[in-house]
């Protein structure tokens, strides 16, 4: 079901509260992290599937993917496109693909 990912490591905002949370592989190989006493998938943007908690920070060993709806993935194929993380001047969280996205 959720497999802890132990070399990966995410900050989040929850209304306002910044929290340390671990980083897991989850259903159709999603990347997402322990929050609000379960799961919320990330989002390529830093949006996550609960509208309280948002994305600051991720590292992550290994590849990182975006399917067709911009989730994050741990592994591609098919509609999959790699992605990178940077970080703007602020030190905002950005993700970025190939330039067609």
């Amino acid at each position: 079901m959720f497999q802890k990912n132990d070399e990966d490591e995410a900050l989040i905002v929850e209304r306002g509260v910044y929290k340390p949370v671990e980083v897991y592989t989850g259903p159709e190989d999603g990347l997402y992290v322990k929050a609000k006493g379960g799961f919320v998938r990330i989002k390529k943007d830093g949006s996550t599937s609960s509208i309280n908690v948002r994305l600051t920070l991720l590292h992550r060993e290994g590849p990182l993917f975006t399917d067709q709806f911009g989730r994050l993935t741990a592994i591609g194929g098919g509609k999959r496109k790699p992605v990178m993380i940077t970080s703007d001047e602020s030190g905002a969280l950005k993700l970025e693909g190939p330039k067609n996205d």
